[in-house]
């Protein structure tokens, strides 16, 4: 038997999320929520009245460019194992990333077959460093010590980095430190928004767990949660045992060096909507509602 376990980060907006997850909802699907740990869970408490619908115990603050989404995706990936385990041991399933302000392109039994005949496969959109879409190829990312919130403090960012420069300790950041450790590893990027065969996310668990001083060094990085995983994938897990496929899943639209992604208009949803492209993000009724009610067209 076939599943798909749909993982959302979700941090805002109750109404939108179970929304989103009452178009998902198939008989066919279980749906893991991480509430950032700074929202209060009782404004979500319906949705998890709704069928096959968890929430994620191991709560992190996800705040922007910082570890915790990624030790949140972590925890929310031990959680589907645990409980798929327990509970639909003999079912394959793959585990799809998804943020509350995305929405599926297709209807879910086109979801449902499109990844069911790859039930092997996983697909992550993904590129080595350095990275020609990427300011500085992405490389800075690691060039500095981020330690604080980089958006809300970030005299102090460059006040500890300069002060580390002028010290001549350059070997504290990330990216001498890993070249000191790990000298072969190729770095990359990826989108966040992915989708792992049922294998795939049972190594990555495995082996960030064995791995926990590779780990460590990406926590004092900018945006891991684009860095991390891959790296992590490509350099200590074997092509044999995992099939990736490099191609996106989702529509996601950045425009100039925004590191945010637009919210999507019907046009651009119409010119990019590619038979692999399953989901686009972002959407919110009071930024682009009509391309919200254009997706509701196309789906029934």
């Amino acid at each position: 038997m076939y599943s798909k376990v749909y993982f959302i980060l979700a941090h805002k907006k109750p109404a939108q999320l179970k929304a989103l997850i009452s178009l998902l909802q198939d008989r066919k699907s279980y749906f893991f929520i991480h509430l950032d740990k700074n929202v209060t869970i009782e404004l979500f408490e319906s949705i998890q009245q709704m069928e096959h619908c968890y929430f994620i115990k191991g709560r992190e603050q996800g705040r922007w460019g910082g570890f915790g989404i990624v030790q949140a995706t972590l925890n929310g990936m031990m959680e589907i194992h645990e409980f798929m385990i327990n509970n639909h041991n003999t079912e394959n399933y793959h585990c799809i990333f998804l943020s509350g302000e995305d929405l599926p392109l297709k209807a879910n039994t086109k979801i449902h077959d499109f990844l069911e005949k790859k039930q092997d496969t996983s697909f992550i959109y993904h590129w080595k460093l350095p990275y020609d879409k990427w300011w500085n190829g992405g490389l800075f990312r690691f060039e500095s010590l981020y330690i604080f919130d980089f958006n809300k403090h970030p005299k102090m960012h460059y006040w500890l980095n300069k002060t580390i420069r002028k010290l001549k300790l350059n070997f504290l950041f990330p990216i001498n430190r890993i070249k000191k450790q790990y000298p072969d590893l190729v770095l990359y990027g990826s989108s966040q928004w992915m989708v792992f065969s049922k294998n795939l996310m049972n190594k990555v668990i495995e082996k960030s767990n064995n791995e926990q001083g590779f780990k460590k060094l990406f926590k004092q990085v900018l945006l891991p949660d684009e860095l991390y995983i891959i790296t992590l994938i490509q350099n200590f897990l074997t092509a044999e045992s995992v099939f990736i496929e490099n191609s996106p899943t989702h529509l996601i639209i950045f425009k100039g060096v925004n590191a945010n992604p637009q919210y999507l208009s019907i046009e651009e949803i119409q010119n990019n909507n590619t038979e692999s492209t399953l989901f686009a993000r972002k959407f919110n009724r009071a930024n682009n509602g009509d391309a919200i009610d254009y997706i509701q067209t196309i789906l029934n």
